[in-house]
């Protein structure tokens, strides 16, 4: 419409983009052969585009959904192709998919989650994408000692008993002879009604079948009163380390573990510094029957190594590691002695493994 002898001009001012097809994954890496890939089309495309997938040596090897996901069996280089059809025009890609199956971890090994986040080779199973699901927060650390620890958000979230999962690494426990799982845990039940549970499960055959290990929930995983006002953030007292004997899966080379979060609306979980320690084969007997204590832990000046019954002798090596395995520092006992007590010195906040002998204990350090 125009008045006053005024015009209206129109002008194509909108130029098709040329097609373009292009697609990403999570194909660098996969933990466990049989795992699903999922790919996301970035393609330059209209929203009546079609897509075709192929996908040689996959399960399946093609498909033609949007979103599709496949399975490979083995570790090696696949071709993946996209073609887009757009109207009369059609546009293709082939990227090569370097499937790399992780190889396994050492042990001793910890895990404090001191980077903010979760490992690259640790899993997410069940529904990630839920914003309640495992992941690393700042600001509360086990003990108080350090800044960052796992969280499952009970609080907003109902997962109506869904096992929420996340997979660590797989361990190489074949040189081992006993071997112990340490984490820290902190919760709170929202109210009798509505309580939560962590399990933890192993597996020696890559996630196929697991065997439960640690099942507490409601008041027998509580650190502290029910509280129904608010999400449950822990203070440094309301920390409890839990140990499971993982000695039977000695001999196994790839062991991997489960932290499952069964939730039913309660409340916020937290887990920290997940620990393996262990004792390997060739160890001297004599060593072996010495059970020693250390005490107080968490320690602020000093703490005590003690053994429940015998001597330490003379000359046994003392050394004290940082959680990535940095050496601290190196001492040895010397006069034959049923205590020793050890100044924390200048050792930081924060968490140690003292080998003393063939054994291996954890510390906490708070420092006020």
């Amino acid at each position: 419409m125009a008045t006053w002898h005024l015009g209206i001009w129109e002008n194509e001012l909108y130029e098709p983009s040329a097609l373009v097809a292009d697609f990403s994954s999570n194909f660098e890496a996969f933990y466990c052969p049989g795992d699903t890939l999922k790919f996301v089309p970035h393609s330059v495309a209209s929203a009546g585009a079609t897509y075709q997938w192929s996908f040689p040596g996959g399960s399946p090897a093609s498909s033609t959904q949007m979103f599709p996901a496949t399975t490979y069996s083995a570790a090696g280089s696949y071709d993946i192709t996209l073609i887009v059809t757009d109207g009369a025009n059609s546009d293709t890609i082939t990227k090569a998919a370097f499937i790399t199956n992780i190889a396994s971890g050492t042990i001793p090994f910890a895990e404090g989650f001191e980077s903010g986040t979760i490992a690259a080779d640790w899993k997410l199973k069940g529904q990630p994408s839920n914003p309640s699901y495992w992941n690393v927060i700042g600001g509360v650390g086990g003990y108080g000692t350090s800044n960052y620890s796992l969280e499952y958000n009970n609080y907003y979230y109902d997962a109506q008993g869904a096992h929420d999962a996340l997979w660590t690494a797989k361990y190489d426990f074949t040189n081992m002879s006993q071997a112990k799982l340490y984490f820290d845990v902190a919760y709170v039940p929202y109210s009798n009604t509505y309580s939560d549970t962590l399990e933890v499960l192993v597996s020696t055959d890559c996630g196929a079948t697991f065997t439960s290990l640690y099942l507490k929930g409601g008041n027998q995983l509580a650190t502290g009163p029910a509280n129904a006002s608010a999400p449950f953030v822990p203070s440094a007292s309301q920390w409890r380390t839990d140990t499971v004997d993982v000695s039977g899966y000695a001999g196994f080379d790839e062991v991997l573990f489960s932290f499952e979060n069964i939730g039913r609306y309660g409340q916020v979980l937290y887990v920290d510094n997940i620990n393996i320690s262990a004792q390997f084969t060739g160890i001297q007997e004599a060593d072996s029957k010495i059970t020693y204590a250390l005490y107080p832990n968490p320690a602020s000046s000093y703490f005590i190594i003690a053994v429940g019954s015998g001597t330490i002798p003379k000359g046994t090596p003392i050394f004290i590691y940082s959680t990535s395995g940095k050496l601290i520092s190196s001492s040895s006992v010397n006069a034959t002695t049923d205590k020793i007590r050890i100044s924390t010195g200048t050792l930081a906040t924060g968490f140690y493994f003292v080998k003393i002998g063939e054994s291996v204990i954890k510390v906490a350090v708070r420092k006020d």
